[in-house]
């Protein structure tokens, strides 16, 4: 199970480190047995709720709202009782969202998109989950997510600036000119690929 899983980090992300997702993997592979597998193909994200996100005019806060709504929709496809609750740690919700910024400016992000009134905080003083109060189902779908890894730019493909799909494994990246078709892991991987092709073309030719 472990060289499956392995393989499949391997060929999906091109920064995996094997020694430093050892343990993790090893947890995840014993802990399997107690949850049951859901499958979602993808998160419904509708008509009114990007349209109040729109509606925020200003496009960080813009992405931080549609990161939250992401997750939040995506743990209630996993949990039916969520009710629209984000419970994944903050700094990892603004380095998706593509925010760059202090733990202090944090706060303050959240703070505006709750003064909003489109989030509000758990009543329990040491909890600090999220729960998204925009998340309406009874619209039209405009766009289906399955892929997490940059939802920041996700929004902002959404909104009409230029960003691609990486040819290789097909994460969004910003679009810099006509030229770029993969991003920098895969491309620095292809050339890599190129040179060793190179290599042992040369060495079967000085061979024969």
């Amino acid at each position: 199970m472990f060289n499956l899983l392995n393989q499949h980090m391997i060929n999906n992300f091109p920064n995996y480190n094997p020694v430093k997702w050892y343990k993790t993997i090893e947890n995840q592979i014993k802990n399997a047995d107690r949850y049951p597998l859901v499958q979602i193909e993808f998160v419904p994200i509708t008509k009114k709720e990007l349209e109040v996100i729109s509606s925020i005019n200003n496009i960080r806060l813009e992405r931080l709202a549609f990161v939250l709504l992401c997750f939040a929709k995506f743990n209630n496809l996993r949990n039916k009782n969520n009710n629209n609750w984000v419970n994944y740690n903050i700094r990892d919700i603004f380095k998706i969202a593509r925010i760059p910024t202090t733990i202090e400016k944090q706060c303050l992000f959240l703070n505006d998109i709750k003064q909003l009134g489109l989030i509000k905080y758990s009543k329990k003083i040491e909890n600090i989950n999220i729960n998204v109060l925009y998340i309406n189902d009874n619209s039209d779908i405009v766009l289906k997510i399955n892929d997490f890894r940059e939802l920041g730019y996700e929004y902002m493909l959404w909104k009409g600036y230029k960003y691609i799909r990486c040819g290789e494994c097909g994460i969004l990246v910003k679009q810099k000119n006509n030229k770029i078709k993969y991003c920098k892991y895969c491309a620095a991987e292809n050339r890599r690929e190129i040179k060793r092709k190179s290599w042992h073309k040369n060495k079967e030719k000085y061979k024969n």
